[in-house]
């Protein structure tokens, strides 16, 4: 390498070195400007709330009596939920029944909606509004889950997997938490029983409930006609077997099944035994209804769901505030653009 290469790379390095100064420089620069801008809407927003001090302190007393009004005016309201658990009516269906209600506590005459749950008018004056809120259990949360990554294992496409599990949380939504909101807690226990009538009694539910159940009644009594048979069948055998153990086929008048023919003891009662515990589940089934159940009840609560007045107070002050700022900040604006207007005035007069 010659001197004068030598020179040169000497050369670049040293510019590579102020180079990096420049750009170190200029950050440092750039923060100390964020630093100072921020001082310096400190110092402006203290300047501002001294010279407007009155204002301020006229608009604090405003908005916490307006704060402490409102909440006195508005009646505070209680939130009660129950789940509910429907094989047959479920998603959309749910959804839009519940939307229907709180649509018809919108309205100021409640007559329709007390109609509709069958209750007292002053009932249905308590009510504020009813939610549907999809309930799922991490079991269908894992579930979820694992078919997704079986799909991504398969290289699916990601937008194909979301419309799949999409469409799966749609369909599968069997599990409800109803919520209701009050305005009395008086009404809670009262309500309970007329909104699950209400459901239940929808023509697509009630059929298809009335349906299985009238099914499950059928099939119950099939069974236990098929147990007497096997009863009687058990007897004819008991009869026989004691038969052949008192006395030897020859010679015997009695009628009694050939060893060849005769049915098997422990096969009739297994039998037996299967339909009785068939007949055990079906009876279990008419009694709990699982296809709608209701897993968990209204509960009356005496704490309102609504903000508390101390919040509302809290709230209108902060809210009063900030309409103070945004008085100053338009009058600044407004001072500004007043100045620039009598400055362009001058300069073309």
């Amino acid at each position: 390498m010659t001197e004068q290469d030598k020179n040169q790379q000497n050369q670049q390095y040293q510019n590579d070195d102020i180079d990096l100064r420049k750009l170190f420089q200029a950050i440092g620069n750039l923060f100390a400007n964020i630093w100072k801008g921020f001082i310096l809407i400190l110092v402006g927003t203290k300047r501002a709330t001294i010279s407007h001090i009155l204002l301020f302190i006229i608009l604090i007393i405003v908005g916490g009596a307006i704060g402490y009004f409102s909440g006195s005016i508005t009646d505070p309201y209680y939130r009660t939920s129950m789940l509910l658990h429907s094989s047959v009516f479920k998603g959309q269906l749910i959804e839009n029944s519940i939307e229907k209600l709180n649509t018809l506590c919108q309205q100021s005459d409640r007559t329709e909606l007390a109609k509709i749950l069958k209750l007292p008018i002053e009932i249905a004056d308590s009510i504020k509004g009813f939610e549907s809120i999809p309930f799922v259990s991490e079991e269908e949360i894992i579930q979820v889950e694992i078919l997704r990554e079986q799909l991504k294992n398969l290289n699916t496409d990601e937008y194909q997997i979301n419309n799949v599990i999409e469409r799966i949380q749609i369909e599968n939504k069997s599990t409800y938490e109803i919520v209701a909101l009050v305005y009395s807690t008086r009404i809670m226990s009262k309500l309970e029983e007329p909104l699950i009538n209400y459901i239940r009694q929808n023509p697509y539910v009630s059929k298809r409930l009335e349906s299985t159940q009238r099914n499950r009644t059928k099939k119950k009594d099939k069974i236990l006609r098929e147990s007497e048979k096997l009863d009687s069948l058990k007897n004819v055998i008991y009869r026989n077997l004691s038969i052949l153990g008192d006395r030897s086929r020859e010679g015997s008048n009695n009628v009694i099944l050939a060893e060849d023919n005769m049915a098997n003891p422990l096969n009739v009662v297994k039998e037996d035994m299967d339909l009785y515990d068939e007949l055990l589940k079906i009876e279990e089934l008419l009694v709990l209804e699982p296809e709608f159940e209701v897993v968990d009840g209204f509960t009356t609560f005496s704490r309102p769901e609504g903000p508390s007045r101390s919040k509302d107070i809290s709230d209108s002050i902060l809210i009063a505030i900030g309409l103070g700022y945004l008085f100053i900040i338009l009058k600044g604006v407004n001072s500004y653009l007043t100045k620039v207007e009598k400055e362009q005035n001058e300069v073309s007069g």
